[in-house]
């Protein structure tokens, strides 16, 4: 009995010493993406950046893009405004207390807000100047959404509180400056919120954990419907036109009626859903926790008239199943691809994703076929850019880059799309002896154009 509770204890002191060591062990060492694998896959690396924190003592946890600039937030409370295109930092502040939980960034067209404990801060998108805080009455759950007018915030008790962007003076009917803590509009779904809220031209929704998704109008503020799907939307959903998808961890992405909430198909993967999809051309991508991308046709008309269907029936014509691809209809499988366990970005001629050991695959976008893997060392934050072309990678020691397609100009996707398994075997060209000697060698290789390239590599920290 003795000898069995001295294996206990000993257990007990090794693992409070593992989680030590875990909590205080220096993160992987970040790398850069090879300049000369990028350059022969037509790729190239305008900029790369680090995140203004205390490396040793702090790590990011979330990265937003919104189309221009990146938000980046650390665990410590660190906020760091990034331009998407230049690398150049905006702005930085810090808004952790440590006793309190912070929310994740919301980022609106001119403010993003975050909310420590019960406090709601609102800055200035492009400055960072603080425009005012206030007390809430509660804790806040999740992450807010940010319109052009109004503040969205999912609360511990089950309502979704809306607030004015206005500065208080500037606030009508406010009798007492205690009216400045109440909300213009207040709704409990009867669930906690714990994605953020979603704003699509005018309307606004949001998932609660009862497997319940909502949508409403700004203005006038009123529910138009509720959508119940057999498990929990975890992602925000996008929109081409008047429909909105939706993933589910039931395994389902559904075509939703923007106004009236009638499904007009779903599509079933047969795993949960937790990544957000991407839309371009008619076509929705929506990536597997398990590995596998699926191209799923989702209109018809804007597929038609951007032309992306007329690949579908050129690929019919060489293959043996070409009377089902060329009658491909509205919610079905283009294209299943299973390397691809995270997409990143999605053009007309390629997507781009990670597989499960965290590199970069180059998909035909026609097709789904793999075409290239290029080595990132590991990316610890994927981020999903579903409204341009570029290509952001982020560790969660604060390196980011971004990596750009032969277009100079970011390609900006319609204003209507809004919106461990197994291992894989590399499939790139280069010999296994070339793959180790440009893993082993700086990155020196002269490139063409040069002159419009950063010389980055020669103030390189991280090699």
């Amino acid at each position: 009995m003795i000898f069995l509770q001295r294996m206990m204890l000993c257990l007990i002191v090794g693992g409070i010493f593992v989680i030590a060591d875990t909590e205080h062990r220096p993160a992987m060492a970040d790398t850069l993406v090879d300049r000369g694998k990028l350059q022969r896959e037509g790729l190239t690396r305008p900029w790369f950046t680090q995140v203004q924190m205390d490396v040793g003592r702090d790590r990011v946890e979330s990265v937003n893009f919104d189309g221009e600039l990146l938000t980046v937030q650390t665990k410590r409370g660190v906020i760091q405004t990034i331009d998407g295109e230049t690398g150049d930092t905006l702005w930085v502040t810090n808004v952790d207390s440590p006793t309190l939980f912070t929310s994740s960034v919301g980022v609106g067209p001119n403010h993003t807000a975050v909310a420590n404990g019960s406090h709601l801060l609102v800055f200035e998108r492009k400055t960072g100047k603080q425009v005012w805080s206030r007390k809430l009455s509660g804790g806040v759950i999740g992450t807010p959404g940010v319109s052009e007018d109004f503040v969205f915030v999912p609360k511990v008790d089950g309502n979704i509180e809306v607030y004015s962007l206005d500065e208080p003076r500037a606030w009508k009917e406010v009798r007492s400056v205690s009216d400045t803590q109440f909300p213009v509009w207040r709704y409990n779904s009867h669930g906690k919120t714990m994605i953020q809220p979603t704003i699509f031209d005018g309307l606004f929704g949001w998932a609660n954990d009862r497997a319940s998704f909502y949508v409403a109008r700004i203005k006038p503020m009123e529910i138009l419907f509720r959508l119940e799907t057999f498990e929990n939307v975890v992602v925000p959903p996008v929109k081409i036109n008047s429909y909105l998808y939706i993933v589910s961890a039931d395994g389902y992405l559904y075509k939703v009626n923007v106004k009236t909430g009638d499904i007009r198909w779903r599509f079933s993967t047969g795993t949960p859903l937790i990544s957000r999809p991407v839309a371009l051309d008619g076509f929705i991508y929506i990536s597997t926790p398990d590995g596998g991308l699926y191209r799923i046709l989702a209109d018809e008309e804007v597929a038609e008239k951007s032309g992306s269907l007329n690949g579908v029936q050129n690929e019919a014509k060489k293959s043996n199943d070409s009377h089902e691809k060329q009658s491909l209809k509205e919610g079905n499988e283009s294209w299943f691809n299973p390397d691809i366990a995270r997409i990143l970005s999605v053009t007309p001629d390629r997507v781009f994703g990670l597989d499960r050991k965290g590199n970069m695959r180059i998909v035909d976008t026609e097709t789904g076929k793999s075409l290239r893997t290029v080595k990132t060392g590991g990316v610890s934050i994927p981020i999903t850019n579903h409204l341009t072309d570029r290509i952001y990678l982020a560790s969660t020691n604060g390196l980011i880059q971004c990596i750009e397609t032969s277009t100079r100009s970011p390609v900006k996707k319609d204003a209507s799309q809004n919106a461990d398994g197994p291992e894989f075997e590399n499939d790139d060209d280069d010999s296994a002896t070339e793959n180790e000697a440009e893993e082993n060698t700086e990155e020196s290789e002269t490139i063409s154009n040069d002159a419009d390239q950063p010389a980055d590599d020669a103030e390189n920290p991280f090699e």
